[in-house]
């Protein structure tokens, strides 16, 4: 299976694809003889242990990593790279409706206690362990070009509905803006869909 980092861009992802069949495996043993500067002859010990500290195995995370054990796969979702697709077509797969309920806030499509799919974090450690490394497992994650995702996001969560961001990012008790101008502030340049405010906010508001 191949990982790419959420913040590749398309070309790198392409070159990355297109290199496929030269990729290494994971070696036990030994050294990774290949002449690549990337790798050189770094040595790999296989894949660290899973730590119970490991937020993607943390119960209940939004984010964590998805598992359709009938494909053996392992799916790492990225917000804003057609993650709502992929749970529509993954709830599909278990048996649920191809379409979601439009009577139903969509926001709980994407909570694991509620939307019926299967988590990473629904295992033991050894389990996820396994489906991590082992190569009867697929782990896959798709990537968006940077700039394009960070608009869309823009659009979704200031332009179109900013009652998302304004509750997760301009909120004293989540955000600890103790001060009431910091917050009025946070709300006022969001009402302004200030673009340049909402890159220095995905700093520190993760969500």
């Amino acid at each position: 299976s191949i990982l790419a980092p959420a913040g590749m861009a398309h070309t790198q992802t392409r070159d990355l694809l297109e290199g496929a069949s030269t990729v290494v495996p994971w070696s036990h043993s030994g050294t990774v003889d290949d002449d690549d500067d990337a790798i050189g002859d770094k040595e790999f010990h296989g894949p660290p242990d899973l730590e119970d500290t490991d937020v993607i195995i943390r119960p209940g995370r939004w984010g964590n990593p998805l598992v359709v054990e009938k494909y053996k796969l392992v799916f790492f979702a990225i917000p804003k790279v057609a993650c709502t697709e992929w749970k529509l077509l993954f709830r599909r797969i278990l048996g649920f409706s191809p379409d979601w309920d439009p009577e139903i806030s969509i926001q709980l499509l994407h909570n694991p206690s509620y939307n019926g799919l299967t988590y990473l974090s629904s295992y033991t450690k050894e389990e996820a362990q396994e489906m991590l490394t082992s190569e009867d497992w697929t782990r896959a994650v798709f990537v968006r070009e940077p700039k394009e995702r960070i608009l869309s996001a823009f659009l979704d969560k200031i332009v179109v509905n900013s009652s998302f961001f304004k509750l997760h990012c301009c909120n004293e008790k989540r955000m600890g803006l103790s001060d009431p101008k910091a917050r009025d502030y946070c709300n006022s340049r969001t009402n302004a869909e200030d673009f340049s405010y909402f890159l220095k906010r995905t700093l520190d508001c993760p969500n």
